[in-house]
C-alpha cells in the first residue's frame, strides 16, 4: 500500500510524505520509481533528489517554504571548484561531515538509503549534511 498523499503533511506516513514531496517540491521535477522487494515498499531514486527530501521531511509545520527550496543541488567539490575558478585559496580545514545530531534525531528510523549491486541492495550511509567552505582571495 503507498499510503495517502492527502491531509495534513505531519499525519503522513514517511513513505507517504515523499509521494507528497514529490508532488509540491518547486524547483524540479523528481523522478522515481516505486519498487516491491522482500515485501518492502522502496522508492528509486537519484541519489540528489533522495537528499533533497530528507533534508526537509521533518520540516512539517513550513513544508510549503521548504518546497521551494534546494540544498542538494551542488556538494562540496563543486563549491570549491567554483571559488577557486572565482580566483579564491580553499582555507585549510574546509570541509564536509555529518551532522550526528541530524542523523539520529532527523534521520535515523526513517529513512535507509541503498544502492543496488547485482540483484542485491547495499545500505550507504547518509549523505554529508553540513560542510564549512572558506577561501581567501588570492591578489
Amino acid at each position: 500500500m503507498l499510503g495517502s498523499v492527502h491531509g495534513d503533511v505531519k499525519n503522513l506516513s514517511t513513505y507517504s510524505r515523499f509521494l507528497r514531496f514529490s508532488k509540491d517540491f518547486k524547483p524540479r521535477k523528481i523522478k522515481f520509481k516505486p519498487v516491491k522487494m522482500n515485501g518492502k515498499n522502496l522508492i528509486n531514486l537519484k541519489l540528489r533528489d533522495a537528499y533533497e527530501f530528507i533534508s526537509k521531511m521533518n520540516y512539517v509545520e513550513n513544508w510549503q517554504s521548504e518546497m521551494h527550496e534546494e540544498f542538494g543541488f551542488w556538494d562540496f567539490n563543486d563549491w570549491r571548484k567554483v571559488l577557486e575558478k572565482a580566483g579564491f585559496k580553499i582555507v585549510p580545514g574546509s570541509r564536509e561531515f555529518k551532522s550526528d545530531y541530524i542523523i539520529k534525531n532527523h534521520y535515523d528510523g526513517k529513512v535507509i538509503l541503498y544502492k543496488p549491486k547485482g540483484k542485491e541492495l547495499i545500505r550507504i550511509d547518509y549523505p554529508s549534511t553540513n560542510m564549512i567552505l572558506a577561501g581567501e582571495k588570492i591578489i
